[in-house]
């Protein structure tokens, strides 16, 4: 697997669903969060990296409305290495923990 990006440790992976996470998308986060909260290693571009964290980037906030089951699983088992970003009309937002982010999914 690939991520969309590597910022440093953190691997960033781009969501332009408006519908949820797929199950194949949820394996897929699932086992980049693993190696992140084990601290295991990337290569990126012939580089070994040691994966710190993951990004999770909607690119809708319709996509993580219809997420919130599988992210709420994803927050209770990873939540020290998980961010989620929600690009809205006007803004972005990132949240670190999955009561901020029902809260701020309500106010988008």
């Amino acid at each position: 697997r690939s991520p969309d990006f590597v910022d440093g440790g953190q691997l960033v992976e781009i969501k332009s669903t408006g519908r949820g996470l797929s199950d194949s998308d949820y394996e897929q986060l699932d086992d980049y969060l693993r190696v992140a909260k084990e601290r295991g290693t990337a290569q990126v571009k012939g580089e070994e990296r040691t994966v710190t964290s993951l990004r999770l980037v909607f690119t809708r906030a319709d996509g993580a409305r219809g997420s919130m089951d599988k992210l709420e699983k994803l927050f209770d088992d990873y939540k020290r290495v998980l961010k989620v970003e929600v690009i809205g009309s006007s803004d972005t937002h990132l949240f670190s923990d999955f009561q901020s982010l029902t809260a701020g999914l309500e106010a988008l």
